[in-house]
């Protein structure tokens, strides 16, 4: 492969993960009251409604099992930004993978006018009362569909899956993949994949291997293991 398409490979995935990171951050600290420092505030803030409260009690016992582990405050804090970056950048790449194999019907490289998405609704048009249309149900939908079979990248009850992008994020997020990640396409659809994923901490190869095992189109062999793509 081309050094030119794996520095393109690479300057979008660090973009993303940029702004992933900084975005749970800003999250963090700003709704949960979950500081960058380390600190937490012994209780939950009065602007959080029932289902913001259960999220923070699920984000601090994360953060809590981590510390127990040897880490200082502020390290645990980092470590779960970046874990629950990397597993949403790890899904997000994955369904824009599948996409371009023609496995998975368009859903992110047009955001919320992904020809999925818009069938999505037209047989639920009640969801359009939801903030955001009903974009992010649709796609935890699919997140569940798809860990019937490929449990350890889409499984929802992981605690990497308590946060999602504000809508200025995700529309950016989305913008990289159906616009930056296009001139970088065949990455997506080559054999190349495999080994491109392991270098650059996209995604696993046991993982997509076993997603595109699904359907008997992957043809090659790795060897690769889970790597932080930071």
């Amino acid at each position: 492969m081309e050094q030119e398409t794996r520095n393109k490979l690479q300057q979008a995935t660090q973009q993303i993960r940029r702004l992933l990171e900084e975005e749970f951050s800003e999250q963090l600290e700003g709704t949960f009251d979950i500081l960058a420092s380390g600190k937490i505030l012994a209780s939950a803030g009065k602007h959080l409604d029932a289902r913001q409260r259960l999220t923070r009690r699920k984000l601090v016992d994360a953060i809590e099992h981590i510390k127990a582990g040897g880490k200082k405050p502020q390290e645990s804090v980092e470590e779960y930004t970046r874990e629950a970056a990397f597993t949403f950048l790890n899904r997000f790449v994955a369904l824009r993978m599948l996409e371009s194999r023609g496995l998975l019907q368009e859903c992110v490289s047009k955001g919320d006018q992904s020809s999925g998405f818009r069938e999505y609704t037209g047989l639920a048009p009640g969801l359009a009362s939801l903030p955001d249309g009903g974009y992010r149900l649709y796609l935890e939908c699919l997140f569940d569909e798809l860990s019937v079979e490929v449990k350890v990248l889409f499984d929802r009850r992981d605690s990497a899956s308590l946060l999602w992008p504000r809508r200025g994020a995700l529309t950016e997020l989305l913008d990289i993949l159906g616009h930056d990640f296009r001139e970088i396409r065949p990455i997506y659809c080559g054999p190349d994949f495999g080994s491109m994923e392991s270098e650059h901490g996209i995604i696993s190869g046991t993982v997509m291997a076993r997603a595109l095992a699904l359907h008997g189109l992957y043809t090659g062999v790795t060897t690769v293991t889970d790597n932080p793509f930071y």
